[in-house]
């Protein structure tokens, strides 16, 4: 290393202690390299600029007296605000490392800030999830995960992925949408037809959830298993009895092909007789064999014991409106797998909904999602699927 030392005092007068330093180090080197003195008229800058008197030192010798800064982490600290390092957390990813896929944001580094950490879209297909404390920045890094996929969308609409979004406070799904409408401003072609903005509890028109829905080449028990799921996440412990005769009611009404049944058939087949007569008068389909025994030989008086405890865990279907209107009509809203294939962007706004009433619609939805998501096949176009505040 081609070497400069200077020597400074804080004392005053300050050379008679520099010459003492001096004529020590003179006599250590005195066979090898020369010491001159040389007063400065303005004091010694904070950093060297030697284009005199070089020398040559090895690194372990330069290493005597060239120290780093104790550095603290202080960001306020005056002195470390002029010291360029790298904190905890900040160290360059490599070119090849987090360099594709979809962008969760940047890296934190003093002066190069335009690295994106990328990771791919693979990955993205396992469940996961943003954890912090109250303000760490989890809806951020969601918001800049959704914009990844938007702005893929944009450049190219017909071969990018889509995704959907379940917000309990609608405040990400307004940033999406105004992000959108300045995309459309700034000259970029935004295709309306697949963006979908859904409000549950806020509107004239709620979305159709018939939990009877059977989706094309479903058969009916994979239906009967996807509602008492649902029925057993909302009411814990159910008797095995009452589990029994929830499934066959259900199974027979699916059954029944002279009129399409919701939810809200279930009190009916329970409290009135003509009404259940007719339905099992008009069962089809390879099941008819087995529900009209069930209700001819096997049911005997257990349907007149468990009336009130099938009633209860129905209870959540008929006490809200809303939810009534929703899970009482006949047909099914969300054509989820015609969004999934041509890549849409669906917006869920669930404000004003109760802790129950959300737990019930988004984990009925979810499950739609993961059916739907089964019969893809490999090489299907990616769908996100994020749900902020999901706890």
């Amino acid at each position: 290393f081609q070497v400069s030392v200077s020597f400074a005092s804080d004392y005053y007068p300050g050379v008679p202690v520099i010459k003492n330093l001096g004529h020590m180090v003179a006599s250590i080197m005195a066979d090898v390299n020369e010491l001159r003195y040389r007063r400065f008229r303005r004091s010694m800058p904070a950093v060297p600029h030697p284009v005199y008197g070089k020398m040559i030192w090895t690194g372990s010798e330069l290493l005597n007296l060239f120290h780093l800064p104790n550095v603290t982490g202080d960001k306020n600290s005056k002195t470390e605000r002029n010291i360029l390092y790298l904190d905890k957390g900040e160290n360059m990813i490599p070119n090849d490392l987090l360099a594709e896929g979809i962008s969760i944001g940047h890296v934190m580094h003093p002066y190069i800030k335009d690295r994106l950490v990328k990771i791919r879209e693979d990955f993205f297909k396992n469940h996961g999830y943003i954890t912090g404390k109250v303000g760490s920045g989890k809806s951020t890094i969601a918001m800049r995960l959704m914009q990844s996929v938007i702005d893929k969308w944009l450049e190219n609409p017909n071969e990018a992925g889509g995704l959907s979004l379940f917000d309990p406070t609608e405040d990400l799904a307004y940033v999406a949408m105004n992000r959108l409408l300045k995309a459309e401003k700034d000259g970029k072609k935004v295709d309306w037809s697949k963006v979908h903005f859904i409000r549950f509890r806020n509107t004239d028109h709620p979305p159709a959830l018939n939990l009877f829905h059977r989706f094309p080449n479903e058969d009916i028990q994979t239906v009967v298993e996807s509602i008492m799921e649902m029925i057993k996440l909302m009411i814990q412990g159910q008797a095995q009895q009452t589990e029994r005769l929830l499934r066959a009611i259900i199974g027979t009404l699916l059954c029944d092909k002279s009129q399409i049944h919701t939810i809200l058939s279930i009190p009916l087949f329970i409290s009135d007789e003509l009404f259940r007569a007719n339905v099992i008068a008009n069962l089809q389909g390879p099941e008819q064999k087995y529900y009209s025994h069930f209700w001819k030989y096997e049911v005997g008086s257990a349907l007149e014991d468990s009336t009130q405890a099938i009633l209860n865990r129905l209870d959540i279907f008929r006490n809200t409106l809303y939810l009534k209107r929703m899970y009482g009509q006949t047909g099914f809203s969300l054509e989820i797998r015609k969004w999934m294939d041509e890549g849409h962007l669906i917006f869920y706004d669930l404000a004003g909904m109760g802790k129950e009433d959300t737990l019930l619609t988004v984990g009925y939805i979810c499950n739609q999602y993961h059916r739907i998501a089964q019969q893809r096949p490999h090489g299907s176009k990616l769908h996100l699927g994020v749900i902020d505040e999901a706890h």
